[in-house]
């Protein structure tokens, strides 16, 4: 496919276009493209770490991730994969961190508030899990695992 090779914004979304069809091998080519004309390109840096939590390469994704809330410290979705990617290495200070930078950047990022109040519950903070598996669970109610979860720890917090 011929692509302006000097444009990072037009390689960016082209990579995106790839990931979403499932061509990652071709996503990162695109990607590294619009990192070597554009290194602060904080979207191909969080897009490349996608990609990269997607196929397992754990390390990797740290690292592209953390340039991104490097170059953009108010990037919520940056900040949410980079802890995705910190929680499945087990790093849970850490992911928490990243989902509470998330949060701050943006409040109503409502996948945040989940993965923060499950990490929060595993660390035994759950008075801090319960408000924010409810506010995930206003924005998804149907989600039966998530209200039998925050039913446990309520009825947990209340004795009975």
């Amino acid at each position: 496919m011929a692509v302006e090779p000097k444009n990072p914004l037009l390689l960016n979304n082209l990579g995106e276009a790839l990931m979403a069809t499932g061509r990652h091998e071709e996503a990162i080519d695109y990607l590294k493209q619009a990192l070597a004309v554009q290194p602060w390109h904080v979207d191909a840096h969080t897009n490349l770490g996608q990609l990269y939590i997607d196929r397992g390469q754990l390390d990797n994704a740290v690292k592209q991730l953390q340039i991104a809330t490097d170059l953009d410290s108010h990037n919520a979705t940056a900040h949410f994969n980079l802890g995705n990617a910190l929680r499945l290495q087990n790093k849970i200070d850490q992911a928490i961190y990243h989902y509470e930078q998330a949060l701050k950047a943006n409040p109503q990022y409502f996948k945040v508030h989940n993965n923060l109040g499950l990490l929060y519950m595993m660390v035994g903070r759950n008075a801090d899990a319960i408000h924010h598996l409810g506010i995930a669970l206003e924005h998804n109610r149907n989600n039966a695992q998530l209200t039998a979860l925050l039913d446990d720890l309520l009825r947990a917090r209340d004795g009975r």
